[in-house]
């Protein structure tokens, strides 16, 4: 799940795994699992997983329906499809004003 942490006067967004409610500090180390839907080859749910044992007690595991993807691949491809291209001018300016912010009081 995605979540805000309120913090001296700051929203962090946080990524937080669906098995322990735990953040996750390393998108190489988590996944997005996706439960397929009636058949029909579109999905539905998604969850957000530490791997292992996380992924493992998460609705059955490698036993569940659906499939998988890296955290960081995820992200990467959710911030393109949503306008934001790695290395793009978009991208580069999302993150030089979070710079800026971060030097604020």
């Amino acid at each position: 799940m995605i979540q805000v942490l309120w913090k001296d006067n700051r929203s962090i967004p946080l990524v937080v795994c669906d098995e322990c409610r735990e953040p996750i500090a390393n998108a190489g180390l988590a996944m997005v699992a996706y439960e397929s839907d009636n058949g029909d080859g579109t999905y539905r749910e998604l969850a957000f997983l530490h791997k292992g044992a996380c992924d493992e007690g998460f609705k059955g595991g490698r036993n569940r329906d659906g499939g998988w993807v890296e955290l960081r691949h995820f992200l990467v491809n959710l911030c393109h499809n949503a306008g934001m291209p790695a290395g793009g001018e978009s991208m580069a300016q999302a993150i030089e004003e979070r710079r800026d912010l971060d030097m604020l009081p």
